[in-house]
């Protein structure tokens, strides 16, 4: 379809068996720092795009003189919010041929594709962008970047029950099971499977440790894994899954095999059992606060986000001493209106309707859904309004989630 307003460009969701390479071609453009162009093109042949959870069907191209001269790629995956499960769009390989810069075509081709994501379905999107760039389609902070380090003296020096051992053909079905086991309420993180290629494709240490009577080296029956890399003193941790004390003893083995005396832990989820426990050890953590860029956040469409939170949200208020509370309360953002019918600690969507309890804001209104932060922080700082109950309802719905996506999955 064409924009009227805008330069002759054609936007579309692309085909994979006509645009596939050719967006290959312009990203590894873009993306690959030249050297690498080749290297490019196999990683999205084999894992970025033609082996993932890319959604053709959501993301937009634009084309002038016959061929793509803007990309805006969307993944498609649940991502978890508590208990709860939302349709959620990544955003990557957002790009625009060198020749065609400058022209505002990047402008039209993501407001189409938010438009476009609304169609097909999606409640939030999250990315991980450059400054001062996405805020202009709705994206705001999603969460703070934190990076968690402790000494390798402060690890468990007790042998794990089973060693871990290096796979050369790490096996994804029992590695996703296993995360998707440990990290099954942690806000912010991906339903697996996500990416299907190879998982050696990014060159990490893949070791693991079997259930009793299994080997390590099958699709099934492992108790824990840790994908890492070795630099210098330092053991740099990508992802983990399994039992905690496990996990640590496991590291401990590895840190004194390769001559390490710290570990650093990627994208480690602040409410994660392994985070509780480091915290009560020696361990620091650096906080990465981006105003506008790194990882970010969009509404695409409250009143179905709402719908498919509502058991989480009655979780949440069960647990709580608002457990007997019986009202309404309406929820205002850009995308639209839901309207909460609570009845003692149940909780449903209903058609919007005026209610004396009312949190109304713009865009900023997904940060409280996803838990970016202490919710009064939030309303204080984006000027979102609250009346009637709604200031008391508001820590107990929406509270701090410390959302964090693992690395493996970003897009």
């Amino acid at each position: 379809m064409s924009n009227p307003q805008s330069p002759p460009l054609t936007l579309m969701c692309p085909d994979p068996k006509i645009h596939a390479d050719e967006i290959y071609d312009l990203t590894g453009k873009v993306f690959s720092g030249g050297n690498e162009y080749y290297w490019w093109q196999k990683y999205c042949r084999e894992y970025y795009f033609g082996n993932s959870h890319y959604d053709w069907s959501a993301s937009t191209i634009g084309l002038m003189d016959g061929h793509i001269v803007t990309h805006w790629g969307v993944w498609d995956y649940a991502m978890r919010v508590g208990t709860a499960r939302v349709k959620c769009g990544g955003i990557g390989a957002v790009a625009t041929d060198g020749r065609y810069r400058n022209r505002g075509l990047m402008t039209f081709t993501g407001n189409d594709n938010m438009t476009r994501m609304r169609a097909c379905g999606y409640d939030i999107s999250v990315l991980f962008g450059k400054h001062d760039f996405y805020h202009r389609y709705g994206y705001v902070r999603s969460w703070a970047g934190m990076h968690w380090s402790i000494g390798v003296a402060e690890l468990p020096a007790e042998k794990p029950q089973a060693k871990p051992v290096l796979l050369e053909s790490p096996p994804r079905g029992a590695f996703d099971r296993l995360y998707n086991r440990c990290h099954a309420r942690l806000t912010g993180t991906a339903v697996r499977p996500t990416y299907r290629g190879s998982m050696l494709m990014w060159g990490n240490k893949h070791f693991a440790w079997p259930a009793r009577g299994h080997s390590a080296g099958k699709d099934a029956g492992l108790d824990g894994y840790i994908i890492c890399s070795f630099g210098g003193l330092d053991v740099n941790v990508i992802e983990f899954a399994g039992q905690t004390d496990q996990v640590l003893r496991a590291l401990r083995v590895l840190a004194d095999k390769n001559g390490c005396k710290k570990i650093n832990f990627m994208c480690l989820h602040h409410d994660s059992d392994l985070c509780r426990r480091i915290r009560r050890l020696s361990c620091s953590c650096s906080t990465n606060y981006i105003r506008n860029g790194g990882e970010m956040v969009a509404m695409i469409n409250l009143p179905t986000t709402m719908a498919k939170m509502t058991g989480e949200l009655s979780r949440r208020l069960k647990n709580s001493e608002l457990a007997a509370w019986r009202g309404d309360l309406l929820i205002e953002d850009q995308t639209g209106q839901a309207l909460l019918k609570i009845d003692r600690g149940h909780v449903s969507v209903s058609k919007p309707a005026a209610s004396k309890n009312a949190i109304r804001g713009g865009m900023h209104v997904v940060q409280l859904v996803i838990g970016t932060q202490d919710p009064f922080e939030t309303v204080e700082a984006a000027g979102i309004k609250l009346s009637g109950q709604a200031k008391r309802l508001l820590p107990t719905l929406f509270p701090d989630q410390h959302p964090t996506l693992s690395q493996r999955d970003h897009f």
